[in-house]
């Protein structure tokens, strides 16, 4: 029986645990101070000589003071996957998904992403979920299928890990936009045109990040089905968060978690270096942090016709 560790017991963390014990593996929890959970420790000592592979769930922002921390107690043997949703700004402005970070910080190669449309609630309540794991180690995405894949949670394989990355990253954007005109009164079908052509503009985003990115995997389930998850559900964070901002909520008055924020800012901040324009973005971007109208969101899909 395999134990494996979990970084982050949050509502993601805590429902891959379920997963995990339900076919029949060991979890064990690492947490900084003492928490009212079964099978944690709060000694990286412990937790990672009893576990080969390593699942970080934490916030985007928190990553580089993690690895600062646990680099000392990494052996060759270690193999570690992230749900993060969320990009990288380095110290030397380069801009880095969180394997590309975890590799180069580490120096470890062993490194992949889980992502898809995993609404947490849903896999919590035992409901049909799909997730694609992708690595550019084969074993470890075969390793991680076998010990999370059964009939209520699907896994897929991928080798393509920057670009399944991207899809869970740029999606974000996309479900700020949707909650935005949620929150306005529009109805589906307006979040469908916003969909049709988000997909699009988070492909070109993709393209000017990795100029390699394989379309296949963004209109899979990484990128297109994940997109239409939080476009659609309440239990979307970015998606609630737009809709708060619809009703002229300051976002500095609102407590988030929402990782489409930070992505909103630094894909803006990008593609203005490289002398690039993406619609939505760009007026998601003014109504967070320049309080534009939500209503020029609108707008801005009138005018891509």
């Amino acid at each position: 029986m395999n134990t494996i560790g979990i970084i982050g017991a949050g509502s993601f963390g805590t429902a891959l645990e379920k997963i995990l014990q339900d076919n029949g593996n060991n979890v064990l929890f690492y947490v900084r101070t003492p928490r009212n959970l079964p099978n944690t420790t709060t000694s990286m000592d412990l937790f990672f000589s009893s576990c080969q592979l390593i699942i970080i769930a934490i916030p985007v922002e928190n990553i580089p003071t993690l690895l600062s921390q646990i680099k000392n107690f990494i052996k060759p043997h270690h193999s570690f996957i992230h749900c993060i949703k969320g990009l990288i700004n380095t110290t030397n402005e380069e801009v880095l998904t969180v394997s590309e970070f975890i590799k180069k910080e580490l120096k470890h190669n062993h490194v992949g992403c889980l992502s898809g449309p995993n609404l947490a609630t849903e896999i919590k309540n035992s409901q049909l979920t799909s997730a694609i794991i992708a690595s550019d180690a084969q074993e470890l995405t075969k390793f991680v299928k076998y010990a999370m894949h059964n009939e209520k949670f699907i896994i897929l394989e991928s080798q393509k890990l920057i670009d399944v990355e991207l899809c869970g990253v740029l999606k974000n954007i996309i479900a700020l936009a949707s909650g935005i005109l949620n929150g306005l009164g529009e109805g589906d079908n307006a979040k469908s045109l916003l969909m049709t052509l988000g997909m699009m503009e988070i492909f070109q985003i993709a393209k000017m990040i990795f100029p390699n990115a394989d379309e296949k995997i963004f209109y899979g389930i990484a990128g297109l089905g994940d997109l239409v998850a939080t476009c659609s559900s309440s239990l979307s964070r970015n998606f609630s968060l737009g809709n708060q901002i619809a009703h002229k909520e300051k976002l500095e008055n609102i407590n988030y978690t929402a990782e489409g924020v930070k992505t909103t800012f630094t894909i803006y901040n990008l593609a203005l270096k490289k002398n690039r324009i993406f619609p939505i973005t760009f007026a998601v971007y003014k109504i967070l942090f320049k309080n534009d109208d939500p209503k020029s969101l609108i707008k801005v899909l009138r005018e891509k016709f």
